[in-house]
């Protein structure tokens, strides 16, 4: 029996010597250590420690620390980056202590603890500098947008390691290489937060957001497209079939009238509908259903308009026979569009050609529901193609616009400056957001609390700020994701003054100050060092902290500039509060 003991002793002893360990042990410095002297992938991350030892004996104290450690191929990456050889970086300790001191974080964060700031910005160990962390859809991790984190959560005695593919710059290191290391700027580097960025001085260009109109109605008379607001008519007598050119506007929310008053009409339109609009946008609202049989709907859909190539066309492809079934799309009898439901669109690309057209039941190809032989179309243009009438009689509207011509309405811009915004106002910010509608919530916030953001908002003549409003969906969608009524989040006075201090920036900033500011982060006056982080799209749309996006922009007040956002921004404070 003691035999049989010793023999068991000694499978343990194997098996759990065999066993990988979940930490490795050791501090920070000693773990990057190790795997350099195991010819691992931190060799160049040791060689930057070595020259800079004040960083080094930090990571080898007690302490707790966030380290995104770049492995040896992101090191040779930035070679290329910063276009200096590493020799040479390693050679000036002030530049390799600000890259060393941008990669570390002083608080310990595992990786569900760094998930959960995902849209959220880190101030790290370099002054005045943040990283933003997003994680993708398949859980991975992201930091500055396009970094990333390609093993997590290696844990130490007095922090953890994340192993980056890429190494973090901004622009604070980059002007210190160029200042100390060469005479001549000529680095690329990893778009990352920085501070607030100076307000404009001078007229900013902005691109405009395009709108246009489809009658697909088979028994709507001509219709009209409207902007009440600024009596402006986008769009008018457009027939059944027919499709309009696009009018230009600037970005906002707008309220739409489609409407037609022909008194021999057995049934008029009457379509009331809003629409954010957003610049660079290609927006066409198509009329689908049946005057007659109150089965009326207008249907805004978005286009593509970038990114094609000289020898293609672009189908834009929309069913609107409401009596058919799912339809399937073919050119020369292959199915380009498998299927596509009532009311719903696809988008193909083709080689410019004279091409068969046909449409058929997307469960039977020999159900043919119209078809068009010979069909042209050119090359480096765009087509919106439309399925319209009824399942016993359709037909296609072909609406066709040059790429020339898109290249045209894509670069019309208008001029904006601070003397003259798009929307000016009298009074306060408070008292310009009073007067609208849409933001009943926010006055009741402001209303609760602490008396610094009243005073920075509500006085007329106070110091120019910015403020992001959110409007009241958006935080009638806040409520749903905290499951909060409106009262009892309104009771806690200290998260409603962290939430709203958060949305006030101390410089009056346009919408292009933004978009300057894209991969960077901007502070708010919710203190200490909280910021957010803005990315701009290729279509000039502003998003915060990832997904939250800018949709009326440019409101001058008395006292400053609103901004107009569709969700709430949530500091960390209020992350903390709320349990999120």
């Amino acid at each position: 029996m003691k035999r049989l003991h010793i023999v068991w002793a000694v499978l343990v002893f194997f098996v759990l010597s065999g066993m990988p360990t979940l930490a490795q042990g050791g501090t920070i410095a000693n773990i990057i250590q190790n795997r350099s002297d195991s010819s691992m992938d931190f060799t160049i991350l040791q060689e930057f420690l070595d020259a800079a030892p004040a960083v080094r004996n930090r990571l080898n104290r007690s302490g707790n620390y966030t380290i995104f450690a770049p492995n040896d191929r992101a090191f040779r990456n930035v070679e290329s980056a910063l276009n200096l050889d590493l020799a040479t970086i390693i050679s000036d300790v002030e530049v390799v202590t600000a890259i060393l001191n941008y990669h570390i974080i002083d608080e310990t964060l595992s990786d569900q603890a760094l998930r959960r700031r995902d849209g959220q910005v880190i101030p790290t160990r370099l002054q005045n500098a943040f990283v933003g962390i997003r994680v993708n859809s398949d859980n991975t991790i992201v930091v500055n947008n396009v970094v990333e984190v390609i093993e997590e959560d290696i844990s130490a005695s007095n922090g953890t390691i994340y192993v980056l593919n890429d190494v973090l710059l901004n622009r604070v290191i980059n002007t210190l290489v160029d200042d100390k290391l060469r005479e001549t700027a000529s680095a690329t580097a990893t778009p990352t937060p920085s501070s607030t960025p100076a307000p404009s001085e001078t007229p900013q260009i902005i691109t405009l957001a395009h709108l246009r109109l489809a009658n697909f109605s088979p028994d709507a008379p001509a219709i009209d497209m409207r902007i009440e607001a600024q009596e402006l008519t986008l769009s008018s007598n457009l027939a059944y079939g027919e499709v309009s050119e696009f009018e230009s506007l600037p970005q906002g929310i707008y309220n739409i009238t489609i409407s037609s008053d022909d008194s021999e009409a057995e049934a008029n339109v009457a379509i009331d509908l809003d629409l954010t609009v957003l610049n660079g946008d290609f927006i066409t609202i198509a009329l689908m259903g049946s005057a007659e049989d109150n089965t009326l709907q207008a249907i805004p859909f978005s286009e593509d308009m970038l990114n094609l190539d000289s020898d293609e066309s672009r189908l834009l492809v929309v069913h609107a026979v409401e009596d058919a079934p799912p339809l399937a799309f073919l050119i020369d009898d292959e199915r380009s569009i498998s299927s596509i439901r009532y009311g719903e669109f696809e988008t193909v690309d083709i080689d410019a050609d004279n091409v068969d057209v046909s449409v058929v039941e997307a469960r039977d190809n020999d159900s043919v529901i119209v078809e068009a032989s010979e069909q042209t179309f050119a090359e480096n243009a765009f087509y919106l193609v439309a399925i319209i009438g009824s399942i016993d009689d359709a037909d296609l509207s072909l609406s066709q616009i040059a790429g020339d011509e898109v290249m045209r309405l894509r670069d019309e811009t208008i001029a904006i400056s601070e003397a003259s915004n798009s929307d000016v106002r009298q009074g306060s910010i408070v008292s310009v957001l009073d007067d609208e509608d849409n933001f009943t919530i926010l006055i009741a916030a402001l209303n609760v609390a602490e008396d610094d953001v009243i005073n920075i908002l509500g006085n007329a003549d106070g110091d120019p700020v910015t403020f992001l409003a959110p409007t009241d969906l958006a935080f009638r969608n806040l409520l749903t994701t905290i499951g909060y009524s409106q009262n009892r989040l309104l009771a806690n006075r200290n998260l409603v003054t962290d939430i709203l201090l958060y949305h006030i920036i101390e410089d009056p900033l346009q919408a292009n100050d933004f978009r300057s500011a894209s991969g960077t982060s901007i502070e708010t006056e919710l203190d200490p060092n909280q910021a957010f982080f803005v990315r701009a799209s290729n279509s000039g749309r502003i998003f915060l902290n990832g997904s939250i996006e800018m949709i009326r922009t440019d409101i001058q007040a008395s006292n400053g500039i609103i901004q107009v956002i569709d969700d709430v921004l949530l500091p960390q404070s209020a992350l903390d509060i709320l349990g999120l």
